[in-house]
Formats: C-alpha cells, sequence, structure tokens
C-alpha cells in the first residue's frame, strides 16, 4: 500500500511540476552575441512641458491612453494629462478623503472602455472616473481580516470586471477582487515568512499583464524573480536572470533584517527596496527590466526575457539618458523611461 501510495504521489508531484517553467539564475543569454536580434531605439527624446505646465512632483505610475499620457503623482494626489507632445491639457482627483478625493495613491489603471481606476492605498480604497475625469463611484476593498497590517500596492482590472490586488506586504501576493470589492481568491502567495510584529522585507510587487491579458506577470523588484500566473491561479513559470552585484546586495540586506527580527518589536515594519526597475511587456510579449547596480564606470543594463521566461541578452540603456532608469513602460512602439530624477524620456522601438 505504502509502495502504490508513493507512485500515485510521484505522478502527481511531476505532473504539477511539468506545468511549470523554472528559468532561474540565468547567466547566458541565448542571444547575447546577436546584434541582429537586439531591440533598438530611435527619436529617444525627453518629455519636457514648459517649466509653467510641469504638473508632477513625484511621478507614481505612467500611462498612453491614445494619444495621451497620463502620469500619476502619489505626492500631490492628481493625475497629471498630456498630449504626446507634452502640452498639459487637465488633471484628474484631488487630494483628500471624500468621494473622488486622492489620499496616498499608489496605482491607476485605464480600461478599454475609458475608466480610470485609482488605488488609494492607505485608505483601501478604488476611485473611479472617467477618462475626462469626471467621478463615478467609490469601491471599498474589502480584504480578508487577517490582512489588518497590509496596505494595497498596485491593481489591474481584468475583462471581467475582476479587480487584481497586490500589496505592500502580505502573504498573498495576487488577489481577485470583484467589481464590488469583495474578496474571490488567491492567485499567488509569499514564498518568505512575515514575522508579526517585527521587520519584515516587503512584497516588492510589481503586476501587470501579459499575453493579451490571459495571464499576470508578477514581478519583485528586490530579487528580480518574475512569476507567471493565469487567472485560475496556477503558475506557468519563474524566471531571473544571475548578477553578482545583485546577489551580493539581496544576501546583505537579508542579513540585516535577520538581525533586526532578533530585537523585540511592537509593531509591524515594512522596509521596501528597489534593486530593478519597473519592469515593461512589448507587443512581443517581450520582457525588459533595468537593473539599479552597476559598477560605477559601466553604463545600466536593460535585460530581456522571452515570453517562456528565456533570458535573451542584455545591452546597455539608451545613450542618451544619463541617469539611472528607474521605471520602463511600453505602449505599441512607444517605450517611456523615468529615471531616478523623476525625468521621462519617449523612444521608439525599432530603427528609424
Amino acid at each position: 500500500m505504502k509502495k502504490i501510495t508513493l507512485l500515485v504521489f510521484i505522478a502527481v508531484f511531476s505532473q504539477y511540476a511539468g506545468s511549470q517553467e523554472i528559468h532561474v539564475q540565468q547567466k547566458n543569454g541565448l542571444f547575447q552575441k546577436e546584434e541582429d536580434k537586439k531591440i533598438s531605439f530611435h527619436r529617444v527624446a525627453k518629455f519636457e512641458p514648459s517649466a509653467e505646465n510641469r504638473a508632477w512632483s513625484s511621478i507614481t505610475k505612467i500611462m498612453i491612453f491614445g494619444d495621451r499620457v497620463f502620469l500619476l503623482d502619489g505626492r500631490q494626489s492628481k493625475i497629471a494629462v498630456y498630449d504626446i507632445n507634452a502640452k498639459f491639457l487637465h488633471s484628474i482627483g484631488r487630494p483628500g478623503q471624500g468621494p473622488g478625493d486622492l489620499e496616498h495613491p499608489s496605482d491607476f489603471f485605464i480600461t478599454d472602455k475609458e475608466v480610470i481606476y485609482v488605488l488609494n492605498s492607505m485608505a483601501k480604497t478604488i476611485e473611479v472616473f472617467t477618462i475626462r475625469g469626471e467621478f463615478i463611484k467609490r469601491i471599498e476593498i474589502k480584504m480578508p481580516k487577517e490582512l489588518y497590517y497590509s496596505y494595497p500596492s498596485m491593481l489591474l482590472l481584468g475583462d471581467n470586471d475582476e479587480i487584481y490586488i497586490a500589496y505592500s506586504l502580505s502573504p498573498n501576493l495576487i488577489d481577485a477582487y470583484d467589481e464590488n470589492g469583495r474578496y474571490l481568491r488567491t492567485l499567488l502567495k509569499r514564498e518568505d515568512d512575515i514575522m508579526i510584529p517585527g521587520d519584515n522585507i516587503g512584497n516588492c510587487s510589481q503586476i501587470q499583464f501579459c499575453q493579451d491579458k490571459k495571464a499576470i506577470l508578477h514581478f519583485d523588484f528586490f530579487k528580480g524573480l518574475f512569476i507567471k500566473v493565469n487567472k485560475s491561479g496556477d503558475v506557468e513559470n519563474k524566471f531571473s536572470v544571475y548578477d553578482k552585484l545583485h546577489d551580493k546586495e539581496i544576501r546583505a540586506i537579508e542579513d540585516m533584517i535577520s538581525e533586526t527580527r532578533k530585537q523585540a518589536a511592537s509593531s509591524v515594519s515594512i522596509k521596501e527596496f528597489q534593486l530593478w526597475s519597473r519592469c515593461c511587456v512589448d507587443d512581443d510579449n517581450n520582457i525588459y527590466a533595468f537593473s539599479l547596480k552597476k559598477k560605477q564606470a559601466e553604463r545600466e543594463r536593460m535585460y530581456v526575457f522571452s515570453s517562456k521566461g528565456d533570458f535573451l541578452y542584455w545591452q546597455d540603456a539608451p545613450d542618451r539618458i544619463g541617469d539611472l532608469i528607474e521605471d520602463a513602460y511600453c505602449f505599441g512602439d512607444i517605450f517611456i523611461f523615468k529615471t531616478q530624477n523623476d525625468d521621462l524620456y519617449l523612444a521608439k522601438k525599432g530603427d528609424e
């Protein structure tokens, strides 16, 4: 009987493991020496409104929708809207705590129906607007009671009106909620333990759609680990690239947190570390992320992965951008790069 049980377990485990593609700590890019297969950018130009029309102080999130650029300013609690030539058009939202007000906004999403969902992290609400900025409604996020210490940090809107939420710190990396903010299910769990009370490394989560919204890509911008999960919660693949500088920094930070955990604590402490840029996915489902760790004499590197998680190659960041690229966005053939100084650059994919 024991032998039969063991064989059944091995068969089930093999089937489960075989459903995932795991490509972590990859060292050699498949196309590293093939220059003709690497991306090129042209028309790299600074997105620079006039001084009186530069309406942002701290850019939290960027989206291009149609011919307009939407910039979420988490510090000023509003979205500034520009045309593609950096002409200021109008703003959406205002600081406050009432319906339609923004309080510590951390993310937003624009649906194909031209509806804007803005996530108020501290208030645990979502403010919903038309594309023109008219307030529609407020959604209260009814988080599971056991997540009392957690705050939502990012959101996505599915075609079926499901809301996908990531958190600042939580045993759940991605949860699904219905259109009224009720919890439905957990799609992805955190592997590291959480100490309550005590010091913790935050989830360091970025989430975005890939494969025509059929899957969600979770990126840990501390460890540089990608996890692709479908909307049923099945993990399709995990992947990352090995980098000696990152590996050393990660181990040093984790050792530091281990030491602080030995001390008595009275509250939950969330410490977020960013060693990688916000990643982006192009129309070919290739994935791009910039390393924020580099040797002094070197330029910042951009790492490129296939939709299946294969490490394709790395190359230097566009040479017209002098500062470190902290966030990368892709909309069609247009890329937007945000630097650590909150400068924005637009670039077109391909040869001129």
